[in-house]
């Protein structure tokens, strides 16, 4: 099948391991979603906290790599904090973003490794534009420990001209339907696929991100891995 598509942008998505004392805040029901998945291979179960307060209750930790489901927020407010589930459930990263956009949803990643302290968040806006009758939108995370940047292709065509560094993501791009051969490559080496989605289906008015996880070269529980989330 032909590809009829804009090559990918590479856009830095919002990246932080920062520390901020603003503690503003909205308390009222919001229409704001948000996602959240531990992808740090070594920093076990993880609680989210908004505006100091825990959102899940301490009774779903999020653990590597699965992912949450969208919930909705009844706190907007900053800082987001990733503490540990356990022990002191100290602050392992945090950051400012801000949530207070109505009817949006948006995913928070948390990658790195705790073992050399370079733990990081990637903020993710996942709100677009309808993709057209006929298309899909797919959208390239790196969130690969080490990876510096990836090159992805889809059925032979690479897709971003530059590659997608570490803690960066690219632009939605709309994609005809149908089931596409997804090969992800480090940058510039053609040679030796990291990973492969064959088939990745993009369905009608779907709205995708296939994301890197986890680090190349290794074969346990932390290998390197794609996965995709869906948006719509």
């Amino acid at each position: 099948m032909a590809l009829l598509f804009a090559a990918f942008l590479v856009i830095p998505a919002f990246t932080s391991c920062k520390k901020t004392t603003d503690t503003t805040t909205t308390s009222a029901i919001s229409s704001t979603r948000l996602r959240i998945a531990n992808l740090s291979p070594d920093l076990l179960p993880v609680n989210l906290y908004i505006n100091n307060q825990p959102v899940n209750n301490f009774l779903t930790p999020y653990r590597y790599p699965t992912p949450s489901q969208y919930f909705y927020l009844l706190n907007i407010g900053v800082p987001l904090q990733i503490r540990s589930a356990g022990g002191t459930q100290s602050t392992v990263a945090e950051d400012d973003v801000n949530l207070t956009t109505s009817n949006a949803k948006f995913t928070f990643l948390v990658t790195g490794l705790r073992a050399d302290s370079t733990i990081r968040t990637i903020f993710l806006v996942d709100t677009t534009s309808t993709p057209a009758i006929g298309q899909g939108k797919v959208r390239f995370v790196n969130a690969s420990p080490r990876s510096v940047s990836l090159d992805i292709y889809a059925n032979g065509t690479k897709l971003v001209p530059n590659g997608v560094n570490y803690l960066s993501a690219s632009n939605f791009v709309a994609l005809p339907a149908g089931n596409y051969d997804i090969r992800v490559y480090l940058k510039g080496d053609q040679t030796n696929i990291l990973k492969e989605i064959n088939p990745f289906t993009v369905q009608d008015s779907r709205i995708y991100s296939i994301y890197a996880h986890g680090l190349v070269g290794r074969t346990d529980t932390s290998a390197f891995a794609l996965d995709t989330l869906i948006h719509r």
